[in-house]
């Protein structure tokens, strides 16, 4: 640690955090979508996986959704879609080329940017910790919350003449707290 060019604390302690904050973010997405075996929350089977070849509707999906959560009478205006990167992938590449025409306005802004920030009125978030094969609507204040109980920490444990451990650790748990103001639509992928 003393004689290294880089500092190898300072990359050590990101990794580990990142790590840790990986870990909380997969228990959060597990509650929220009761470990994609939903009991309690809503589900809308798509039309057709988004990456068929033909005949998927991911509008008519989410749009499935919405109406599911505004059908428990709430404000989907606060309202996220989250996707994995390939789900996002088979959404812009349907919206671009199957749909581009109909839309010429927003399939080549898509086009130029290839960002996906909101869609039908949902913010959108793309993450690694959306499982295959789903895609949960939410109003996540609504739907859960996280307890802390200890933020995110790190510890340098010190052994002279060994070494210097580290420990990265969080402790909370989540809570879903209203499971009508989620709906998973299932069947995404082919």
């Amino acid at each position: 640690m003393k004689s290294s060019d880089i500092d190898v604390v300072a990359r050590t302690l990101l990794r580990l955090t990142r790590a840790v904050v990986k870990q909380v973010d997969t228990d959060i997405y597990n509650v929220i979508t009761e470990d994609q075996s939903p009991s309690t929350i809503s589900t809308v089977a798509s039309v057709a996986a988004w990456d068929a070849g033909s005949g998927q509707d991911p509008i008519k999906d989410i749009l499935g959704a919405i109406e599911d959560i505004e059908d428990y009478n709430y404000d989907i205006s606060q309202g996220e879609l989250w996707l994995n990167p390939k789900q996002k992938t088979s959404l812009l590449t349907w919206l671009i080329s199957t749909k581009g025409g109909s839309i010429p306005q927003f399939a080549s802004e898509k086009v130029k940017n290839g960002v996906l920030m909101e869609f039908l009125g949902l913010k959108v978030r793309v993450s690694n910790n959306v499982v295959a094969d789903s895609a949960p609507v939410l109003i996540p204040a609504a739907a859960a919350t996280w307890k802390s109980h200890t933020n995110t920490t790190s510890v340098a444990i010190e052994d002279r003449g060994i070494g210097t451990k580290f420990r990265v650790y969080e402790l909370g748990i989540t809570l879903l707290t209203d499971p009508r103001a989620v709906c998973l639509i299932t069947n995404t992928d082919a």
